[in-house]
């Protein structure tokens, strides 16, 4: 069974990457992770040994991400991007592959499907896959085909040490 940590990573104290503004509401309510949870059920759905960590709801930081790294030994790793965070979003990928060389690490959300081969160039192999727009079917696929990643719609990745790109995912 292919084990994937799918991460809400930490970034600043309150900072909720779901929603428009990233930070608690007005009435103080830290939005879930939506998206991340959708992407969690397909997989489990695939028969594939996923979990979420929410980690700004547990108010977890790097720490607990190294030791939840450490302890788990993921295959896969999905982590959640945004344009304030997408420095941190990359360290994230960085130490995931530092703890566990062979883990393959997809980026998802809205600043890495905007900017695909920038962030795969950023992270500088941190990132294995990116995947673009609406990514819950698209990131099972990547994991179960992740040896054929040219026949997956919807992704950036590495090839052979260049960016490459496949077709877009049609919307369901």
């Amino acid at each position: 069974m292919l084990k994937t940590l799918v991460i809400n990573e930490p970034f600043v104290k309150d900072f909720c990457r779901t929603q428009r503004w990233a930070a608690k509401t007005r009435g103080r309510v830290l939005r879930a992770p939506d998206w991340l949870a959708y992407c969690t059920a397909v997989l489990e759905a695939a028969d594939i040994d996923a979990h979420i960590y929410d980690f700004p709801a547990r108010q977890w930081g790097m720490e607990e991400y190294e030791e939840l790294l450490k302890a788990e030994k993921p295959e896969f790793v999905v982590l959640d991007s945004t344009t304030p965070s997408i420095h941190s979003d990359i360290n994230c990928a960085k130490i995931a592959k530092k703890i566990i060389p062979d883990v393959k690490v997809i980026m998802v959300g809205p600043h890495a499907s905007s900017k695909p081969e920038e962030t795969l160039q950023n992270a500088a192999g941190a990132v294995d896959v990116i995947a673009r727009g609406e990514y819950d079917y698209t990131v099972r696929e990547a994991i179960l085909h992740f040896d054929s990643l040219s026949s997956v719609l919807g992704i950036d990745y590495w090839n052979d040490g260049n960016p490459a790109k496949t077709q877009d995912r049609p919307l369901i």
